[in-house]
Parts: structure tokens; C-alpha cells; sequence
């Protein structure tokens, strides 16, 4: 089956017109070296790395020092910009600079400490399954109840409680690091 001729005036044939915030993005990474594009990122984070590198980190269960998850999601996107010309859309480039900068922080051996955490706590923090940094984040930053928690999933209150201890522990001290399975 043949497909209609597009018509001059159809939406398939015409540009796609850049929206304000597009436009607006691409001139402050379109132009200069990585550093002229990290000094415009980093006065009044004008893309909102500080706002997206906190979602970020916390969808992904990541304990990161903001401010430095928000540099450095900056020098990334400095970095990248010589490349971006607007595909992918801003959006999805913004948030993969985001999470690029915050698996670089969690790879690195020795994280800078933060909230009386030392980096190797952090360390064997991240490197705990996702499930069980998801259930310490709910019940002890978010303040969910465990039970509500626990019925929300069709989990027993033990089972989320055990994974919660583990991270806990994991973050308390080196005895944590045994009990987590973690390599010190």
C-alpha cells in the first residue's frame, strides 16, 4: 500500500521550531569552550541542575552531597554541550548529565563525606541492592511507616525491616560492612 504524498504544508514536512526553553539552552551551550559553558551553567544554575541532581539522586536511592552532585551534573553537561544540538530532547540530555555525574560520584573510592558519613560508608552504602537503599530512604529519610510500607508491596514488615537494619548497619560502621557482604 502506497503512503500519501506529503503535502508542502503538512506537519511532517515543516521544521520543527525549537521551543523558548530549547532556544534558550542551546545558547547557553552552544557556544565557547567547556569552561565558557560551566561559567554560564554554574551562575544561578539557569537548567536547574540543583533541583534535577536532588530528584535524581533520591529516585535512585544515592546519598550525595548536593552541592557537589549539582557541580558536578554541571561540568558534565559543560563538557557534553560541545556535542548537544538539541537531540535527544533537552529534558532526557539534562537528566542523562545528572545521573552520568552522580554515577561518577558513586564510583569513586573515596566520596566525599557527607552528613557525618564517611566515604567509605557511603561506598558500602551504594553498592547495597537497590531495594534495600529504597526501603532505608522510604522509612528513614521520607519518614514512611514500615507497615504501610510493607502492606503498599506485599512484603512482610520483617522483610522490609531486615533490609532496612542492613543498610543501617552498612552505614554505621565496619562491623556493617561484614554484615552487608560488602568488600572494605
Amino acid at each position: 500500500m502506497e503512503s500519501p504524498p506529503v503535502q508542502p504544508n503538512s506537519a511532517l514536512s515543516a521544521p520543527r521550531r525549537p521551543t523558548a526553553a530549547l532556544e534558550s539552552a542551546l545558547a547557553l551551550l552552544g557556544t565557547g569552550t567547556p569552561a565558557d559553558v560551566l561559567a554560564r551553567l554554574a551562575t544561578g544554575d539557569p537548567l536547574g541542575f540543583e533541583r534535577r541532581a536532588a530528584a535524581r539522586a533520591r529516585i535512585r536511592c544515592i546519598l550525595v552531597d548536593p552541592a557537589g552532585a549539582t557541580a558536578r551534573a554541571q561540568a558534565v553537561a559543560a563538557f557534553r554541550a560541545t556535542y548537544y544540538r538539541g537531540r535527544p530532547a533537552l529534558e532526557q540530555w539534562l537528566e542523562a548529565c545528572v545521573d552520568a555525574a552522580l554515577d561518577q560520584i558513586i564510583g569513586e573510592q573515596e566520596p566525599s563525606a557527607i552528613a557525618g558519613l564517611d566515604g567509605a560508608a557511603l561506598v558500602r552504602f551504594h553498592q547495597l541492592p537497590f531495594a534495600t537503599r529504597e526501603v532505608f530512604c522510604r522509612v528513614m529519610l521520607d519518614g514512611e511507616d514500615l507497615g504501610e510500607l510493607a502492606r503498599s508491596r506485599g512484603s512482610s514488615v520483617s522483610e522490609l525491616g531486615r533490609l532496612a537494619r542492613r543498610a543501617i548497619d552498612t552505614l554505621a560502621d565496619d562491623d556493617g560492612a561484614a554484615r552487608a557482604g560488602c568488600v572494605r
